[in-house]
């Protein structure tokens, strides 16, 4: 260490403890003594190991102002100026004005999200006006990467894939993935049912296991968000229409969707993005002149079950035995004798009465025996969803604020299914005066499902395939599904009743979810950036599910009560 840097720490010492001394309350004060370390522009020369000056050249610092300006005129607040090649620097306030004190030979960058960089060497001037043009190049091509990373979509080596949140926001679906369907290639989505809220597959660019997990990981505002799906019961028996969490986002509330599909576009998550990565940014605060920016959103949308089998009406129930097409009442497909055979009184049950082919039907009536075209398309229904949202905005050039509230309600075309979802957001940012940038966010959401008994086909309990094989000849709509007295099922054959298993087999699931973030972000050079990331995400699910007594599935009928609880804490640097 040269004697000149030793005298010169030695005097730093010094005055901090004259400042600390010299303090009313024994506390530091460094306020009272203004000290101000500056490297100056010095030529040396090396003489038997001693230094000697032989220039020594000071600039002294000048107050600069000015203001920023778009191509329209209208200022830009927020706007960054900073010394190139320091962290010295300042942001414009509301009215786009700066001020900064700088070296005469300093040169400032100004730089704004969607607006064209320029460089300015200071000189002898004190005030600078900019106008900066918009960089229409950037807003098209920046896209979110990793860990929240803006980058050209240009020096990309993988593929990326990016969605406005308007795209989601508009599609009336209460299911954030069902919604992206068709919307990026590459990637498959698929429903496990058409009831409200049954859990949705998605898998980009293909299955990467046989056996395993092909699930992409999701992550919102740079923390990652579970989308598991947990099954009380094996799907392949009577189970119910299990949620995977992504139910949970508010599609109103997100701003933009980065689905980034190669392997090396996720290796800043590890092993959990092996299958591909669902990056989630939701809105954030903005500055405004105009105050409190309030955005009103309200959406109704009619749903109806897209599609049913192509169902013949020539025959009717029964089956084919002994070399013809035999009627049998609780026969559960179409094989019996056609509607117009001139010889069907007598063939199995049937019989004529008053001029008409009957049968005695489960209930103990006469019954024609015909066609019912509309059987199982009158057991659904159209459904209806409403989703109403308010998005509350403010703040300045260094401090910003949301506060999003909304609320869905989804009656699905299988009756007695829906969703009710209820979700409140507050977040917001500041630039401290040492531009330290603090942003957080939090989120509650309370998600409510009713669902149906559902499986496989070693299930009598599924409402869809009992609804779906329902014989031709058979009045679902119209004939009595259930003893009022008893609560017990009335029903043709073996199979549950589809109506009596909506009355009776209910499943309901509610879940109530905190996640959110605190981050802090320090800008050091135009390159370089320190971020720190602590989130939290949590929820805990009840279930209830019932199989009614009487079922063919289980005589005594079960229910099963559940409760699952998610803890994650998250740090990111």
């Amino acid at each position: 260490m040269s004697r000149n840097t030793f005298f010169a720490l030695v005097s730093v010492c010094i005055l901090a403890t004259m400042a600390y001394a010299g303090s009313a309350d024994g506390q530091p004060s460094l306020k009272e003594v203004p000290l101000s370390l500056k490297v100056n522009k010095t030529s040396v020369v090396d003489k038997s190991n001693s230094f000697k000056v032989i220039e020594n050249e000071t600039n002294d610092e000048i107050l600069v102002k000015g203001s920023v300006k778009d191509n329209n005129g209208e200022p830009i607040p927020g706007v960054n100026i900073v010394v190139k090649g320091t962290i010295i620097g300042t942001i414009s306030d509301s009215d786009g004005n700066w001020e900064l004190e700088v070296d005469e030979n300093a040169i400032l960058v100004f730089s704004f999200v969607g607006m064209e960089t320029i460089e300015i060497l200071v000189g002898n001037r004190t005030v600078i006006d900019v106008i900066l043009n918009t960089d229409t190049q950037q807003l098209s091509e920046i896209v979110i990467t990793a860990l929240g990373i803006e980058r050209d979509r240009k020096s990309l080596t993988h593929a990326v894939s990016e969605l406005d949140g308007d795209v989601v926001a508009n599609k009336s679906q209460p299911d954030l993935i069902r919604a992206l369907s068709g919307r990026v290639a590459g990637v498959e989505i698929r429903g496990s049912g058409g009831a409200s809220g049954s859990s949705t597959n998605i898998v980009i660019r293909g299955n990467n296991s046989a056996t395993g997990n092909n699930q992409p990981l999701f992550v919102v505002d740079g923390i990652p968000f579970d989308n598991g799906v947990t099954n009380t019961a094996d799907p392949g028996d009577a189970a119910s229409t299990y949620s995977n969490r992504a139910l949970d986002l508010d599609p109103s509330d997100i701003e933009s969707i980065t689905v980034l599909k190669g392997g090396a576009a996720a290796a800043l998550y590890g092993v959990r993005a092996a299958n591909g990565v669902i990056l989630i940014t939701t809105h954030s605060g903005k500055s405004s002149k105009k105050g409190l920016e309030v955005t009103v959103s309200s959406t109704v949308a009619f749903e109806s079950i897209a599609r049913l089998p192509k169902y013949q009406n020539t025959y009717g129930q029964g089956n084919f035995s002994n070399g013809q097409y035999t009627f049998s009442s609780v026969a559960t497909e179409s094989w019996g004798p056609a509607f117009d055979d001139s010889n069907l009184d007598g063939n199995g049950s049937l019989f004529s009465e008053d001029g008409r082919i009957v049968y005695l039907n489960h209930l103990g009536d006469n019954v024609p025996y015909q066609a019912f075209p509309k059987n199982v398309e009158e057991f659904y229904q159209t459904g209806v969803h409403f989703e109403n949202s308010i998005r509350v905005t403010g703040g300045n050039e260094s401090s910003r604020f949301i506060l999003n509230v909304s609320r869905v309600d989804n009656d699905g075309f299988i009756p007695n299914t829906g969703i009710k979802r209820n979700s409140i957001k507050l977040g917001g940012s500041t630039i401290l005066e040492n531009r330290l940038e603090v942003d957080a966010a939090v989120t509650y959401v309370n998600t409510h499902q009713d669902g149906i008994l559902s499986g496989g086909h070693g299930s009598l309990s599924s409402i869809n395939r009992q609804s779906l094989f329902t014989p031709r000849s058979y009045d679902m709509s119209g004939f009595a599904f259930m003893d009022p007295v008893t609560g017990q099922q009335l029903y043709h054959n073996f199979w549950d009743s589809p109506r009596w298993l909506l009355e009776e087999g209910p499943y309901d699931s509610d879940v109530n979810r905190v996640y959110g973030y605190v981050g802090l972000s320090l800008p050091v050079l135009d390159w370089l950036r320190f971020t720190y990331k602590i989130g939290g995400n949590t929820y805990n699910e009840r279930r209830t599910q019932i199989i009614p007594v009487g079922s063919f599935n289980e005589r005594e009928g079960r229910i099963s009560n559940h409760k699952y609880i998610l803890q994650s804490l998250i740090l990111i640097f």
